[in-house]
C-alpha cells in the first residue's frame, strides 16, 4: 500500500505551503543554492554586465529620444532579453530548474528577433505588423554564428515535457508517493535528477549569456576595442571568438553533454 508524504489534505493547508513556499522556503533554497555555485552567478554577472555596458552606450545620451525606431526596438529587445536570464537564472536560484528552460528559450527569441532587424530592415517592417515569427529569426541568425543555432537545439529539445526530464514534484520513491509545493527538495531518485538538472541548467544559461554579449557586441562592434567573438574581415565581419572563449565553450558543452547522460 502507498505511503502518501504530504502533511495537507485540504484547500486552507496547501493554501498554507503555497504561501510558506513563496515567503520561506524559496529564501533557504536561494542560501543553500549560494553556498554552492556563487562562482557561476559572478560569471554569469560579469558576462551580463558587458551586455548592459554595451546597450547603455547607446542608449544614455542626449539624442537617446531621436533613435531610429528599429534601433531602438532592437535596443529594447536586447536589454530585455538579458533582463529575461537574470529571471531564469533566479528560478533555477530558488529551486525551480525546470521552469527556467521555459525562460532562457524566451529570451533566445527576444535576442533573435533583435538580431533579425540588423540583419534585413524588411525584418522590422514585418515586426511591426505583427508578421515577424521568432522561430524564423532563430533560423536567420543561427547562419551567422553556429554557436546560435547549437543552443536554441539544447532549448528546444529540454523544453517541452518528455520522459528524460520527468517531473519532481510528485513521484514515486521505493512504497512512498512524494507530493511537494513549489521549491521543496525531492528525495530518492528525482532528488539526483534535480541537482543534475540545477547544474545543467546553470550551464545553459551561462552559455546563453555569453551568446547575448556576442550578439550585442556585433552589433557595437566599431565601438569594441578588443572582441572577444568577431573579426573583420573583407568580406564584412566574421564569427571568431577568441581562445579564452572557444577554451570555455569547449569545457561548458563537454560538461552539458555529459550532465545530459547523467539526467537519462
Amino acid at each position: 500500500m502507498a505511503v502518501f508524504i504530504s502533511m495537507a489534505r485540504t484547500k486552507g493547508e496547501f493554501k498554507d505551503l503555497v504561501l510558506d513556499n513563496l515567503f520561506v522556503i524559496t529564501k533557504n533554497a536561494a542560501q543553500l543554492f549560494d553556498n554552492v555555485y556563487r562562482e557561476h552567478t559572478n560569471a554569469l554577472g560579469d558576462d551580463l554586465g558587458h551586455t548592459f555596458e554595451l546597450l547603455i552606450k547607446r542608449i544614455d545620451h542626449k539624442d537617446a529620444m531621436s533613435i531610429p525606431e528599429p534601433l531602438w526596438h532592437a535596443y529594447m529587445l536586447l536589454w530585455q532579453a538579458a533582463n529575461t536570464l537574470v529571471a531564469g537564472y533566479q528560478s533555477i536560484r530558488v529551486g525551480f530548474p525546470v521552469e527556467a528552460i521555459v525562460i532562457a528559450r524566451h529570451a533566445m527569441e527576444l535576442q533573435a528577433v533583435a538580431l533579425a532587424f540588423f540583419m534585413d530592415p524588411k525584418n522590422f517592417t514585418e515586426y511591426q505588423k505583427g508578421d515577424l515569427k521568432a522561430t524564423d529569426c532563430i533560423s536567420r541568425v543561427k547562419g551567422l554564428f553556429p554557436e546560435f543555432g547549437k543552443q536554441y537545439g539544447v532549448l528546444s529539445e529540454i523544453a517541452h515535457p518528455s520522459a528524460k526530464f520527468f517531473g519532481t514534484h510528485l513521484h514515486k520513491d521505493g512504497d512512498n508517493v512524494i507530493l511537494l509545493i513549489g521549491a521543496g527538495l525531492p528525495g530518492g531518485k528525482p532528488r539526483l535528477i534535480r541537482e543534475v538538472v540545477t547544474r545543467m541548467l546553470i550551464q545553459v544559461i551561462e552559455n546563453q549569456s555569453a551568446l547575448l554579449h556576442a550578439s550585442v557586441e556585433l552589433i557595437f562592434l566599431d565601438e569594441v576595442a578588443e572582441p572577444s567573438y568577431w573579426k573583420k574581415v573583407p568580406e564584412g565581419i566574421s564569427w571568431a571568438p577568441s581562445l579564452a572563449v572557444r577554451e570555455r565553450w569547449t569545457r561548458r558543452s563537454e560538461d552539458l553533454e555529459k550532465l545530459l547522460k547523467e539526467s537519462s
